[in-house]
């Protein structure tokens, strides 16, 4: 969260990986490696194609972003719209037309570069106009929040996903038990959707003491 220069995506990338792309902490026997079962050749080389997603949430982001784009080991690029609201004195304000002219200012770059294929809107409380298994993958991140959207929305997502695909996502853990997303995410479990991969706890918004579940989900083949 929050590159805001080239400098910061070079750190979080040899953050994410070992030599020699990077110098990650260095360790064989955590979960990642199945406490050592995966032999720790294989584990450094596999952990290597880890995906870097780097949230753009700022003006200086913006002002950087023919730099940012240069780096190499981006996978994706990701806007974080309330933080960029704030960044533009119009905090929470996400359809205000500075936030949004912004957002196509990182699209259009993004364009430019080859690097960006389409962009869709959509009411994540409602259906989706986007065909069935369309996406290899799909990933959320602010999405399931307190006062946003709800778990109604993961039946439109695992449409939209692909048999086979994965869809990764973090809810906020006041909405986790507030709206009882295990229950709800259970139920697609039960119904034969979806099959959890892996369920964590993990720091949110560390400025506000906040965590968030992580989740990962697979549709079957």
């Amino acid at each position: 969260p929050h590159v805001t220069n080239a400098a910061e995506a070079k750190a979080c990338i040899a953050a994410a990986k070992f030599h020699p792309l990077g110098h990650r902490g260095t360790d064989p026997f955590v979960r990642a490696s199945n406490y050592s079962a995966i032999p720790k050749n294989r584990y450094f080389s596999e952990a290597n194609e880890t995906m870097v997603i780097l949230q753009l949430e700022g003006k200086e982001a913006i002002k950087n972003l023919d730099e940012i784009m240069k780096v190499k080991g981006i996978d994706i690029l990701f806007i974080g719209p309330y933080d960029l609201s704030q960044s533009l004195g119009v905090p929470g304000q996400v359809d205000h037309p500075s936030v949004i002219g912004q957002m196509k200012t990182i699209v259009n770059k993004a364009r430019e570069k080859g690097i960006y294929k389409t962009l869709n809107q959509g009411d994540l409380t409602g259906s989706l106009d986007i065909e069935d298994a369309t996406y290899d993958a799909i990933i959320s991140v602010g999405t399931f929040t307190c006062g946003h959207v709800g778990p109604q929305a993961f039946g439109e997502l695992i449409r939209i996903t692909k048999a086979g695909g994965h869809l990764c996502f973090t809810v906020r853990e006041q909405a986790w038990e507030e709206d009882d997303y295990r229950a709800n995410l259970r139920d697609y479990e039960n119904k034969g959707l979806w099959e959890l991969f892996e369920l964590r706890t993990a720091d949110y918004i560390q400025q506000e003491g906040a965590r968030c579940k992580v989740c990962l989900y697979k549709i079957p083949a």
